[in-house]
């Protein structure tokens, strides 16, 4: 049977699963021709959204344009959509046309919305210091629109979604009873971000440790100690303990006591207030507090001497405190003034 013989057998008016020939050829020229004008239309609402774009002073006007195109999906779907109206077609494909509408439309406007959502959290969260807290409020607004989006698609394709939320709710209870630890941490990482009691950068001291604050991490702070490792500590310890923090620190302060021999005499321990005075004030970066006979000892007289470093800077201020220290003790010397010790004395009374 040659080509025209098998043709012979076929009319524009045969009918082929519920629709003619010519149903089909109609079909197929009009799909073609939608699908051009829908490229055509892509086109030119890009070029113009891209003129929009730029000329726009608004940046949430230009954001919002720029991401329009994140629609045009739904214009290379809207051809099949329209031209299967005009067959009669299978349950199945039907359901299949349908279904596939409703996710590319689910899914174009969850991409909006999710670039809407990160577009206001980078005007709200500004700065280097909140790029961490918007990198999480970014992460948990994409798992709430996309977890909406999936519930959608799965309510309009007919799935029954109040079973389906009920055994979430009892396997996300078990799983939090479960995960408590996990949970509480990931509660007080954004308790951190917020609240922000460090940084990175700075050098704190919590719960017995002392370090320099490396990374945030959803479960744990790392931190470089002064020994070179390194510390992970949970968030939940990190909120729950009390925490120095040295980022805002201008000034050190120090606190001495200064034990002096009983034997001492008066006129010479009552100038001690003013001589500490004086060697403070003219070691420079420092600022006095007060110098005053605090107590008397068992072994000795004792005077506290409280002072500031002017500087945070731990080296400087070890370094300051021996030059203090070693004046004190030059000037102590010239005067006579001698340190006393732990030391007892034993008196025997004769009958």
């Amino acid at each position: 049977m040659n080509i025209n013989e098998f043709l012979s057998h076929f009319s524009l008016n045969t009918v082929f699963y519920g629709n003619t020939l010519k149903d089909y050829i109609a079909v197929f020229v009009i799909l073609l021709v939608l699908l051009l004008l829908a490229f055509l239309l892509k086109k030119l609402l890009l070029i113009i959204l891209n003129k929009l774009s730029s000329k726009t002073s608004n940046r949430l006007s230009s954001y919002l344009l720029k991401n329009g195109k994140k629609f045009m999906p739904i214009f290379q779907y809207i051809p099949f959509y329209i031209t299967g109206k005009f067959l009669v077609l299978p349950p199945f494909l039907v359901k299949t046309i349908s279904v596939a509408g409703i996710i590319i439309v689910a899914v174009c406007f969850t991409r909006f919305l999710s670039e809407i959502v990160n577009l206001i959290s980078a005007k709200y969260f500004m700065g280097q210091e909140n790029a961490l807290l918007k990198s999480g409020a970014d992460f948990f607004a994409d798992i709430i629109l996309w977890t909406a989006a999936a519930l959608f698609i799965l309510n309009n394709i007919g799935i029954n979604i109040n079973a389906l939320l009920a055994g979430i709710g009892i396997g996300g209870m078990a799983l939090a009873f479960a995960a408590q630890s996990l949970l509480g941490d990931l509660f007080n990482y954004f308790t951190i971000l917020i609240d922000k009691p460090f940084i990175i950068g700075d050098d704190i001291f919590v719960n017995g440790n002392w370090g320099t604050v490396q990374k945030i991490g959803l479960k744990g702070t790392r931190l470089l100690s002064a020994d070179g490792e390194q510390l992970i500590i949970s968030n939940t310890d990190m909120t729950k303990n009390v925490l120095k923090n040295y980022r805002i620190m201008q000034k050190r302060r120090k606190t001495s006591v200064l034990g002096i021999k009983y034997d001492t005499p008066a006129a010479d321990l009552k100038e001690i207030p003013q001589m500490l005075e004086k060697i403070i004030k003219e070691a420079g970066q420092t600022d006095f507090v007060r110098a005053f006979l605090s107590d008397f000892g068992e072994s000795s007289i004792n005077f506290t001497l409280v002072y500031f470093v002017l500087s945070k800077d731990f080296n400087f201020y070890a370094q300051k405190t021996q030059e203090i220290n070693f004046k004190i003790l030059e000037v102590f010397s010239e005067r006579k003034i001698e340190f006393a010790f732990p030391s007892q004395s034993l008196y025997i009374e004769k009958e």
